[in-house]
């Protein structure tokens, strides 16, 4: 009885956190492809943001595929953000504060990774 009551919990928790990675999942799509307006290369950041899109609806549809794909690209856009920052169009200047909100929602979708990776792991 107890062990059922804790694989309810568990897949709540999971069921929870895919949530959460699937909104966040949505937003840096979304804030990745409104940076094709200020990059050298546009086209690359909209298939980046079609990754992430398809990663969201991998993570929609289940399995561990899809926060697998947004745990990647997470990892993908830290390492290019702190190291690759150069990428804006000649002229084009990125305020601060536009690093440091991208850095934040790739840093939690990181930890919604995790999370939903670990409550999974957990259920199964």
């Amino acid at each position: 009885m107890a062990n059922q009551v804790s694989l309810a919990l568990g897949r709540f928790a999971s069921g929870r956190w895919r949530a959460v990675l699937q909104v966040l999942a949505v937003v840096v799509a979304v804030e990745i492809a409104l940076h094709s307006f200020i990059v050298k290369e546009p086209l690359v950041t909209l298939i980046l943001a079609a990754l992430w899109l398809a990663g969201f609806f991998w993570t929609r549809r289940g399995g561990r595929g899809g926060p697998i794909l947004i745990g990647v690209l997470s990892l993908l856009e830290l390492v290019g953000t702190v190291f690759a920052s150069d990428e804006t169009a000649p002229g084009i200047t990125i305020p601060a504060w536009i690093l440091i909100v991208h850095v934040v929602l790739v840093g939690a979708a990181v930890v919604a990774v995790v999370m939903t990776l670990r409550s999974r792991s957990k259920t199964a």
